[in-house]
């Protein structure tokens, strides 16, 4: 089990984890930087002391509050997670999660070293006061500390070997894991579940990293411990534990910047898409949106299709009619929300059905359709719970026998919402805000692509309590004037492309929108200049980014088909998969007539939030399809988050020996 308790220690700090989860690196180069300036501390210590406190103790404790205090900054917001709450969620994930090799021991020497610096967090307070004790009182705290500081350094499971035995397990030296890296393992094992993503919102690579912050905390502890119990017997003994300690800390630094080195490497290979899986049920308008009325299944007697009102031709002879008619003599024509657009691709199912109507404020417009001797259409084993009607093929002048057809229907109406926002949605740059997250909503009838904006802090962090939610502009779509601000769907105007659009290095995602292609709507997104360093953002420095490939240049866009037309609601439980490839585009059509009765437009469009948590700034975004076997799927944004393994090299830790 391996990755799976690997990712509950990222995952066990959850959300909260936030600005510390992204600054382990930069927390423990400071730490480390404390550490030193304490070392001369050895310089002046002359030996035993028990009474009173000595400039020397006042100065290393003062250092340690000083530590200690990072340290809390550092784990500030985080859920304390004990090792039987790991074990109670291997449990709930074991299932989807298998792996052969256990985690046992690593987590038994991580437990070991957090148990023990808790403990020796109790005696920072005693030790801060030790010149307000009474004598033998401070003799008793003293000998506590010299008995601590034994223990961490000597006895049995002291912090050193699990120090060594933690190193091992990351760099891949220990036997039992073989001879695989930690990070390499988490990644290739991640990779082979795709649902196991569901259960981290991270990508990949983001994944990765948190897990290098989370060992590399554990770790920064123990060396804390270490050296300070070092001091502490030197103060309070007769020996020189310098040299030990120096090489220790050499030790360590060789390590963790080995460490670090083993994990960029490997979050260079890493995916750091990040995409969102189903929710555990479809919610209309929660979870997902239809692009309505845009081409649905449609019944109408041939007669009515017929400009000459004759029954001469047959159903495949209407392949287009604008508009078509709606007589008196027509019952069903008046029971149904008439076709005011364009009626196409007719055909001859069945002479004689029931039809069940949906409600009118419904944008379908059948429940299902019966046919005496075809196929049926739509879910005809559920009740009818409006009205359910009979229609039958009719003679007129004895001669005619007068059919009813099955079309599509394109028309623009109230009840058909085909309307996709082309206005930018941007973070406030000149606010130093970038764009951590995408979603699509519908506002007021209009398809938007929506940004979550954060404020960009140095080191590429983002300040979590400034999230929040760009809201996207009204347009009017019954204004001709605004019709600008918006794009139509309509038959030959249908398609949406697929692609990701990432920056190049050194820019940050600060918005995002759709344009108009040739007749495919197609992303753009804004890219800005940054330093990673000080965390600003230049606004002066902003671009647009897209692919301006079509279906009609010199090495054409792929068209995606769709597997099924099958709605995905009528497919619940079925675990969508992405599918789609970049410089690709996906038609919306019908849905299919069998389970549908034609009456959805698919593929559906996810509106679920897709960002990481902790939020991260991000370098690109993409559209992507994702459907399984039995649905026709889900249009959804993908994001790509920064990539900070390079600065894990950045920020090397040096050594206190020249």
């Amino acid at each position: 089990m391996l990755l799976f308790q690997l990712i509950l220690l990222c995952l066990s700090t959850n959300a909260a984890f936030g600005i510390a989860a992204q600054t382990a690196i930069f927390w423990s180069k400071t730490i480390i930087g404390v550490l030193d300036e304490t070392v001369d501390i050895y310089e002046s210590i002359s030996g035993h002391n028990v009474f009173g406190q000595s400039a020397q103790e006042k100065r290393l404790y003062a250092k340690l509050a000083n530590i200690t205090d990072l340290v809390e900054r550092l784990e500030h917001d985080i859920p304390q997670v004990t090792i039987a709450r790991i074990k109670e969620l291997e449990r709930d994930f074991s299932q989807i999660i298998h792996f052969e090799i256990k985690l046992d021991d690593l987590v038994n020497y991580i437990g070991n070293i957090e148990s023990k610096y808790e403990k020796f967090g109790k005696l920072r307070n005693k030790v801060m006061n030790l010149d307000k004790e009474s004598a033998n009182k401070s003799i008793a705290t003293k000998h506590t500390l010299e008995r601590t500081a034994n223990a961490i350094l000597f006895e049995s499971g002291n912090v050193g070997d699990s120090l060594d035995k933690i190193n091992q397990i990351i760099l891949g030296e220990n036997v039992l894991f073989g001879k695989q890296d930690v990070f390499s393992l988490i990644l290739d094992n991640f990779n082979s579940k795709t649902q196991s993503r569901c259960l981290v919102p991270k990508s990949p690579q983001q994944l990765v990293h948190d897990v290098f912050n989370s060992l590399r905390m554990v770790q920064v502890k123990g060396i804390i411990m270490t050296e300070f119990s070092y001091m502490i017997l030197s103060l309070y003994t007769s020996g020189d534990y310098k040299e030990y300690a120096d090489e220790f800390h050499d030790t360590m630094i060789k390590r963790l910047n080995k460490q670090a080195q083993v994990a960029n490497e490997v979050m260079k290979k890493a995916d750091n898409s990040l995409w969102k899986c189903d929710p555990d049920q479809y919610v209309f308008n929660k979870t997902y949106i239809e692009v309505t009325r845009l081409i649905q299944g449609y019944i109408q007697n041939e007669i009515e299709l017929s400009h000459d009102r004759n029954c001469f031709d047959g159903c495949g002879y209407y392949s287009y009619v604008n508009k078509p008619g709606c007589s008196n003599q027509d019952s069903l024509c008046k029971q149904q929300p008439k076709c005011n657009g364009r009626v196409f691709d007719c055909r001859l199912v069945d002479e004689d059905m029931n039809i069940c109507f949906s409600p009118i404020s419904s944008t379908r417009r059948y429940d299902w359709i019966r046919h005496d001797k075809a196929e049926s259409y739509g879910q005809v084993d559920k009740k009818c719970t409006n009205f359910e009607g009979r229609i039958k093929m009719y003679r007129k002048y004895l001669a005619w026998r007068c059919f009813y057809c099955f079309c599509y229907c394109d028309e623009e109406s109230h009840n058909s919402d085909r309307f996709f926002s082309l206005l930018p949605a941007t973070s406030d740059i000149k606010n130093n805000k970038v764009v951590v997250g995408v979603r699509f909503i519908k506002h007021e009838r209009v398809i938007h692509l929506q940004v979550k904006e954060g404020t960009l802090l140095p080191g590429g962090l983002i300040d979590k309590d400034s999230v929040s939610w760009v809201p996207v502009s009204t347009i009017d779509v019954d204004n001709w004037l605004e019709k600008h601000k918006y794009h139509t769907m309509r038959y030959e105007s249908r398609s949406i492309d697929l692609d990701d659009v990432v920056a190049s290095k050194n820019y940050v995602l600060t918005g995002v929108k759709l344009r108009t292609l040739g007749e495919h709507l197609n992303l753009e997104i804004q890219l800005t200049a940054f330093n990673f360093t000080t965390g600003e953002v230049s606004n002066n420095l902003s671009f647009w980014k897209g692919n301006d490939n079509t279906d009609a240049s010199e090495t054409p866009r792929e068209k995606h088909r769709l597997l099924t037309k099958r709605p995905a609601t009528l497919s619940q439980g079925d675990f969508s998969l992405p599918d789609s490839k970049p410089d690709s585009y996906v038609e919306f059509t019908h849905s299919d007539e069998r389970s549908d009765a034609a009456q959805s437009t698919v593929p559906f469009i996810d509106i679920q939030e897709v960002a990481s948590d902790p939020p991260m700034p991000l370098i690109g975004m993409g559209l992507i399809h994702k459907q399984s076997r039995g649905s026709a799927g889900f249009i959804e944004p993908k994001v790509f988050t920064y990539n900070v393994g390079e600065e894990l090299l950045a920020n090397q830790l040096h050594s206190r020996r020249k």
